[in-house]
């Protein structure tokens, strides 16, 4: 909704999130999907630190044409430590269309920025899942 069609894509970054140790600054980030495709398809997000490495991974099954929205997606994959740059990776098991964004939420004021994914896997350097290394 909103969005052309053709801007969804299977395989989708957001970048620029970051994560503060005190929760009384900074922001939230919640992560929202919708799986456009006609069948179902399970979803993993991944989320890497601004260097590349792995922090943590879940997965979650969609039915045909379903949203949801994990929010504090760092809480959600137990990640503790204070990030300055973050990024996460979602991708659809059947590498059919997803619409993925963040909501990034301000600790203090509750106001949200919204965030579109990139359809740009190789940017930041990753190997999105079914992908030789």
């Amino acid at each position: 909704p909103g969005l052309a069609p053709g801007r969804a894509s299977p395989t989708v970054v957001l970048n620029g999130l970051s994560h503060p140790s005190d929760f009384s600054t900074g922001s939230r980030v919640n992560v929202g999907v919708f799986n456009q495709a006609d069948v179902a398809q399970v979803v993993t997000y991944r989320l890497f630190d601004g260097s590349g490495n792995p922090l943590g991974q879940t997965t979650r099954f969609f039915a045909p044409r379903e949203f949801f929205q994990v929010n504090d997606v760092f809480a959600s994959l137990n990640v503790s430590q204070s990030l300055e740059s973050a990024y996460c990776l979602v991708e659809g098991s059947a590498l059919l269309p997803l619409f993925t964004y963040a909501a990034i939420v301000d600790n203090r004021s509750q106001d949200p920025i919204f965030v579109l994914g990139e359809d740009d896997p190789e940017h930041p350097p990753i190997t999105p899942l079914g992908r030789p290394q």
